[in-house]
């Protein structure tokens, strides 16, 4: 070899492996928040259903995203048990 530096292409190696790395691991969060159906973190949620709610014909759903929706449900008995 020129110069005897046989360590040159294994720490090259290293350094572009690493590289890439730190390129994945950063761009990472968005897309396993995207797959685990995750809201993007710039969008308004609060703007967005008022958006929604104001077309004709749309149910106002607001108590049930905040949790209230299990006292507004019917005290039906479910049909497999009604036999």
């Amino acid at each position: 070899m020129l110069y005897d530096m046989r360590w040159v292409d294994s720490a090259i190696t290293i350094g572009m492996a690493s590289y890439i790395l730190y390129l994945d691991l950063t761009e990472i969060g968005g897309t396993i928040r995207t797959l685990m159906l995750g809201s993007p973190e710039d969008i308004g949620t609060d703007s967005v259903i008022g958006a929604v709610s104001d077309l004709e014909g749309v149910i106002d759903f607001t108590p049930y995203i905040f949790g209230s929706w299990v006292s507004m449900m019917p005290r039906s008995t479910p049909v497999w048990l009604s036999r």
